[in-house]
Order: structure tokens, then C-alpha cells, then sequence
């Protein structure tokens, strides 16, 4: 039988149609709004259209027009079933049958059947006047349309701004306070202000380490607010992916030596390779390093029997691409 694509808002007139149709064989597919309905009758090549003219997103008059200028669509029979509009209106703009609501239970499959077999109503002469009618109603609907979405482009682009702000002033509040908190505890651990015990060496380097970490994040911060504001940028350009990983393991191995971890060397037979979060795995010029110290790089070693001794395989760009002796 034939495949039918009903667009309607109504659920109840949605399960209507479905029992009538479906009783007599036909395959119903359901559409709840005027851009669902377009999209399905993309993907479904349905045999008839039964459109309602009051529906969500576009109305009826439009998706019967861009059903119309559909190549695959301009034999298919569309039908309006709607208690709102009159039939020569949906006619001028392409409907080839108008059914009004509430419909007829007892003769709704036999009418939907003489549309499949060839049936179409005829317009009147005045289908021109009506036609541009609803052509003007169509541009004074998209016009309205493009006030609101430039109402919200404005309302999103507010928000932006408010986020921006918000995370700069956070950032500087958090940076602030944090200045004398690490110029005292540096004075503690030097032992400037006294001697320190083993325990008291202890509990300090801990919030030490904690403090860095804190320090991580408020310049993480920081870095996103000079992204958004446009006062820092990504550059992609060529590197010494050896150079910048002495320079990332210099950053790091007193840490590591602290706590008696081994960092890679250049000895024969190992290579090293680095993930970075960061587009640009170099700084530019001029910038300090320890923007290359807060990149969240992964420093790994082993041995690979296929490099040639001394090598450092590079996958910045996810693949074995370049090998540095």
C-alpha cells in the first residue's frame, strides 16, 4: 500500500489519521512540525503529504512550498487537513486537495484513496492574487524570524562578554592573594624566619606543592581570558621537538629527582615522546617558558628496537613523522 506522511501538532489527530489509514494498509509516517516534516519527506519519499496549516516552525503554506520546489516531490499529491484556512489559499500555493477538520471517519480512507489514483482539485482564477498574498505574509514571517535571531545573536554575544569578564576579574582575585602566600612560605622553607623541624619541613612543602597547583590553575585562567580577549594567540609554525622537551624536562626534574624518580636522558637506545594539550607545542618568541611549563605534557621513555640510537621520534601530529638525532 501506499506510504502517507502526515505533518501534524496534534497528537490525537496524529493517532486518528494512523488508525484510519493503517486499518487499510497504508504505512503512516508521523511529523510533529513543519521542519520534521520537510526532513522526512526527504528521507521516507512518501506517496501523499496530508499537512496541517497551523504548525510549529514553518506553517503549512511554507513546507507545502518548499515540498513543491523539491524535484522528487512535485508529482506527489499534497493534501491540507486543517480547520483554519481556506481551500483556495492552500491551493495558490501548491496543495492539490483540502480536507477540513474534524474529518469524516467513515470516508477519510476512501478520499486519501481517489488522491493516490489521480484526483486533484482545481483553483480558481484568483489563485495569482492569493498566491502573493501569501507570499507577503511568508516575507513578513521570515522578517520577523531574523529580528529574533539577531535579538538572541545579541543576547549570546552579551553573555560572551559577561563570561569573559568574569573570568578575568576571577582570575586577578585569586592571583592577588596569592602573591604573599608564596613569598612567606618561600621565606619558611629557606628557614629565613627560623629553623624548621622535619615534620614542620614536611607539612610545608605539602602546602608548597599545593600552592603550585593552585598557581597552575589561576594562570590557566589567566590564559583563557587572554584567548577570548584576542591578547594571546596560537601560532603553528616548525620545531625542535627535541629542544623543547629538554626544555619541558628541565622545568620538571628537580621535581622528579625530589622524589627520587628517574627523568629520560639522551642515552642510545631510548627515545622520547610528547602529547601536548597545546595547539603550539613552542612558545612564541618572547614569551617565557613557563607558559611551556603549564602545557600538560607526558614525557615518556622506552626502548624502540626499530629507531636509530640517540633518535627522538616526534608525534606531535599523531603519527611517526620525524625522527632527531
Amino acid at each position: 500500500m501506499a506510504r502517507v506522511l502526515h505533518i501534524e501538532d496534534d497528537p490525537n489527530n496524529r493517532r486518528l489519521v494512523q488508525k484510519l489509514l493503517g486499518a487499510v494498509g497504508h504505512d503512516v509516517v508521523d511529523a510533529d512540525g513543519g521542519m520534521q516534516g520537510i526532513r522526512l519527506a526527504k528521507e521516507t519519499a512518501p506517496d501523499l503529504v496530508l499537512v496541517d496549516i497551523n504548525i510549529p516552525d514553518l506553517d503549512g503554506y511554507e513546507v507545502t512550498l518548499r515540498l513543491r520546489g523539491m524535484p522528487t516531490l512535485q508529482d506527489v499529491p499534497i493534501v491540507a487537513i486543517t480547520a483554519e484556512a481556506d481551500r483556495e489559499s492552500t491551493l495558490a500555493v501548491g496543495c492539490d486537495g483540502f480536507i477540513a477538520k474534524p474529518i469524516d471517519a467513515g470516508q477519510f480512507a476512501d478520499t486519501i484513496d481517489q488522491f493516490l489514483k489521480g484526483h486533484r482539485e482545481a483553483a480558481e482564477d484568483t489563485t495569482d492574487q492569493l498566491l502573493r498574498e501569501r507570499t507577503q505574509k511568508i516575507v513578513e514571517r521570515l522578517e520577523r524570524k531574523i529580528v529574533e535571531l539577531s535579538e538572541t545573536n545579541q543576547r549570546l554575544e552579551d553573555v560572551a562578554r559577561l563570561r569573559r569578564e568574569f573570568l578575568q576579574n576571577v582570575s586577578h582575585e585569586l592571583a592577588t592573594p596569592m602573591t604573599p602566600v608564596v613569598g612567606y612560605l618561600r621565606l619558611l622553607l629557606n628557614e629565613e624566619l627560623g629553623p624548621l623541624t622535619d615534620l614542620q619541613r614536611k607539612c610545608l612543602s605539602s602546602i608548597e606543592e599545593s600552592t603550585e597547583r593552585l598557581r597552575s590553575v589561576v594562570d590557566t585562567l589567566l590564559d583563557v581570558s587572554s584567548l577570548e580577549t584576542g591578547r594571546m594567540h596560537y601560532y603553528a609554525r616548525a620545531y625542535d621537538f627535541r629542544q623543547v622537551a629538554e626544555e619541558a624536562l628541565g622545568i620538571v626534574r628537580s621535581k622528579l629527582e625530589s622524589r627520587h624518580r628517574a627523568t629520560p636522558t639522551s642515552s642510545r637506545g631510548r627515545w622520547c615522546t610528547s602529547w601536548t594539550t597545546r595547539r603550539s607545542s613552542h612558545p612564541p618568541a618572547g614569551r617565557s617558558l613557563s607558559k611551556c611549563g603549564r602545557t600538560r605534557t607526558s614525557i615518556c621513555c622506552s626502548r624502540w628496537p626499530t629507531a636509530d640510537p640517540g633518535s627522538v621520534l616526534d608525534t606531535s601530529h599523531g603519527s611517526w613523522s620525524r625522527s632527531f638525532k
